[in-house]
């Protein structure tokens, strides 16, 4: 699993100053280090997160059990009937892809704005690098200032030089036929059969260079043995950016996130808001 790699995860909470890292059952999550009177504890931003339901429910009572930590703000690709029951909760779908190598099958899937920009694009060539290009760094902040992107996902190129790349945590750089940079993806392996889709950029002089990198990436993820590329959600739920993601032919899936609250009393007191009031926040917990 790629976020068993150090440097993604120093990668990561360089962009945290204000937390740590600590491992409950052995998985990775992130704490609060600059606070004594509240201390919030939650997954690493990005696609982080257990992967199944006995795991989360592993997590979630560690923390209830822990007297130190107020709030929680945990994601999880799985929910069973009793976390559903039992624990706060917030759903949020995430686009995934079903790899294919073949563009035919891959583009019949797709909706017809996005495959008709996809068969004028793919009648020209196109070469793909599983090596990291300096370009990468340049066109991703490029596009974090043009989409206005949050500060722990605008990285820059001294950020991207932390990252060592290997078998589970892959850069994906892709060339047209005159050897320009068209764009490029980062892509972690979750597990055998599934990857997500972490980070990526692209020429924006370059028609639908966008969907070239999409389609090119989830094309070499089927190459090494994945057969599912998560794409993750919107900015918002059901936004444009997921519409956008679903013209792949892209299915739905849930992603849900545990909210949790230690002491009431102390909760209510600090953030100065009922913790009912809280859960009906885009946000948690709540700013102080």
């Amino acid at each position: 699993m790629y976020y068993n790699n150090d440097s993604y995860r120093e990668f990561v909470l360089q962009k945290l100053p204000s937390k740590k890292e600590i491992r409950i059952c052995d998985f990775p999550l992130c704490v609060d280090s600059n606070q004594n009177i509240c201390s919030h504890i939650s997954t690493l931003p990005g696609f982080i997160s257990p992967n199944c339901s006995s795991e989360t429910i592993e997590i979630l009572t560690n923390i209830k059990l822990n007297d130190s930590i107020l709030t929680g703000f945990i994601q999880s690709r799985k929910a069973n009937s009793f976390l559903l029951k039992n624990y706060d909760y917030k759903k949020q779908n995430i686009a995934v892809l079903q790899t294919e190598s073949d563009p035919n099958k891959f583009i019949s899937k797709c909706r017809r704005s996005t495959r008709n920009r996809l068969r004028k694009t793919l009648n020209k060539k196109h070469f793909i690098s599983d090596s990291f290009s300096n370009q990468f760094s340049k066109y991703y902040e490029i596009l974090c200032n043009e989409k206005n992107f949050k500060s722990i996902y605008s990285y820059k190129k001294s950020d991207f030089q932390i990252l060592n790349f290997n078998t589970n945590l892959i850069p994906i750089s892709i060339y047209n036929d005159q050897g320009e940079f068209v764009g490029g993806s980062i892509v972690g392996r979750y597990n055998n059969d599934n990857f997500d889709y972490i980070l990526s950029c692209y020429d924006g002089r370059i028609k639908n260079a966008g969907r070239i990198v999409i389609f090119e990436s989830q094309k070499y993820v089927n190459k090494i043995g994945g057969k599912y590329l998560n794409l993750g959600g919107g900015t918002t739920e059901n936004d444009s950016l997921f519409d956008f993601k679903l013209s792949f032919g892209a299915f739905t899936q849930p992603v849900y996130y545990f909210k949790i609250v230690n002491c009431l009393s102390k909760f209510e007191a600090f953030f100065n808001i009922s913790f009912k009031n809280a859960l009906k926040l885009n946000y948690y917990p709540p700013n102080k």
